[in-house]
């Protein structure tokens, strides 16, 4: 730990300032990354480093949608297809206001994931803002096990095979080639 000098309170008193190491480090290194002024160059600490890798597998504990930022607001992208957000009647454009009670005003997307995944059968509380509703509304998601599908496959009526790639995950290759094949 770093301890800094002692200095004054508000009461006058002196105390002293705990600083803790880890966070600071982690902090310095998320401050010279943003400075870059790259919206696809980030910092992760371990914890969200390891979430982004699980997330390259396709499978996770959370609520299904995809989340951004739209002019400073925390935003539904798209809720996926038979996922807890989408069956909890999430769509997409909601702007998330608060998460169980907290206010996600300055919250960074790592963030708002972090505080919003959990474990299978816990639920969380999204109150969300939608073009319509005259108030923001509280909608309660119990959390499942999320498979993302990176290749759809479908023969539409015109006898055209398509494939689409919603993301890359580790199987894409295998799932693409395999629809290449079909």
């Amino acid at each position: 730990m770093i301890r800094p000098r002692p200095g004054l309170s508000r009461r006058g008193i002196t105390n002293e300032i705990q600083v803790n190491e880890k966070k600071l480090f982690y902090g310095a290194l998320k401050g010279m990354v943003s400075s870059l002024g790259d919206p696809y160059t980030v910092f992760m600490d371990p914890q969200i480093a390891q979430e982004f890798n699980e997330d390259l597998t396709g499978t996770f504990e959370g609520i299904g949608a995809e989340i951004g930022m739209k002019n400073d607001i925390l935003t539904i992208i798209a809720p996926l297809p038979d996922m807890p957000a989408e069956k909890a009647g999430l769509k997409s454009g909601d702007k998330i206001l608060f998460i169980d009670g907290d206010s996600t005003m300055g919250l960074s997307v790592d963030e708002a994931v972090t505080r919003i995944r959990g474990e299978k059968g816990t639920e969380v509380v999204l109150t969300i803002a939608r073009d319509g509703l005259e108030k923001a509304e509280d909608i309660t998601i119990t959390r499942g096990k999320i498979i993302v599908k990176s290749v759809r496959k479908e023969l539409r009526d015109d006898g055209v095979y398509m494939i689409k790639i919603s993301n890359f995950n580790e199987d894409t290759k295998d799932l693409f080639n395999e629809a290449v094949r079909e």
